[in-house]
């Protein structure tokens, strides 16, 4: 859905003796339905008053923040993003048009309706509390997952959790999991047919039919805790694959993923890998980020990139 026209370069361009260096901040002001415009300004304020200089974009469409970014990439030092998962989902794969050398560091003011990224990383939802963790200047380094050219920071999924999330970004006035699980549950009123599919990791193969495929890079997705072990710095993706099971037995799974045990469902089967091949028999659905991707073909890569990216948290 497009978002509301902003001026850009409404405060000093980001100059290199800024304590944060050339800085450049994306504002996604239709973030949680229209709810982040006062986080936004709340960050706009908290950088003033430290007398920090900034170049300022507003979203103008789906992709504009990752056009931006990476237009910015080359001759940036830090990109503040003020948004929520698909914001910086999109921030990261516009900046990884350039080598990882060249890449600026990111700094986030969450303002979405799940912020996964940033409670993974332990940066505060508190729009002043988030801007004081970018302007201490502590960085770290995360792996970032790609799929067939994509680029995602916390997860990515195919096939009936991809569903799931396009339903979760219809539903206005819900966050985090109570969102996903709403959508899930009117998803799995009708179960769609499952893939068949063969993928090939580092080590092995598995074939059969399966519902989801689910890739993290971090533990969490969709305001839920799936793989409470993915680390965003071992360099592999923790997967798991869930075979088709009828709507009465999906029901029963949601208390075992708001939990984070859904890994240890015996029908669940879980793994490690750097890369990923998967061959299915038709094209599938697929989420980065919680953003939802074009229809893919039937032949998917995975592969990482570990320490792709600095994060100011």
């Amino acid at each position: 859905m497009p978002t509301t026209s902003c001026t850009t370069n409404t405060e000093s361009p980001g100059r290199s003796d800024s304590p944060l260096g050339r800085t450049v901040l994306i504002a996604n002001t239709r973030s949680r339905w229209g709810r982040s415009r006062r986080t936004i300004r709340d960050a706009v304020q908290c950088l003033r008053g430290r007398s920090i200089a900034f170049t300022f974009h507003t979203t103008r469409h789906p992709g504009y923040a990752r056009q931006t970014a990476a237009q910015a990439a080359s001759d940036t030092d830090t990109l503040i993003v003020c948004g929520g998962d698909g914001t910086v989902n999109e921030v990261i794969d516009g900046l990884c048009s350039v080598p990882g050398a060249r890449r600026p560091r990111i700094g986030i003011i969450p303002a979405g309706s799940s912020n996964d990224i940033a409670r993974t990383l332990g940066i505060p939802l508190s729009p002043k509390a988030a801007c004081e963790t970018i302007l201490a200047g502590r960085t770290r380094a995360i792996d970032l997952g790609c799929i067939n050219g994509r680029y995602f920071a916390m997860a990515s999924t195919v096939g009936l959790f991809a569903t799931i999330a396009a339903e979760s970004n219809k539903l206005r006035g819900l966050s985090g999991a109570v969102r996903y699980v709403a959508a899930a549950l009117k998803v799995m009123a009708v179960m769609p047919d499952p893939w068949r599919m063969t993928l090939t990791t580092d080590t092995a193969t598995y074939e059969g039919d399966f519902g989801v495929v689910l890739v993290n890079n971090m533990p969490r997705y969709g305001g839920l805790l799936f793989q409470p072990a993915a680390d965003p710095a071992d360099g592999l993706l923790d997967v798991l694959l869930v075979p088709p099971v009828a709507r009465r037995k999906a029901v029963a799974m949601i208390p075992r993923v708001l939990r984070g045990r859904l890994a240890d469902h015996p029908i669940v089967t879980a793994f490690r890998t750097a890369t990923l091949t998967i061959r299915l028999d038709r094209p599938a659905p697929a989420n980065n980020d919680g953003e939802c991707l074009p229809q893919l073909p039937t032949e998917i890569h995975y592969t990482t990139e570990p320490a792709a990216i600095a994060m100011l948290c």
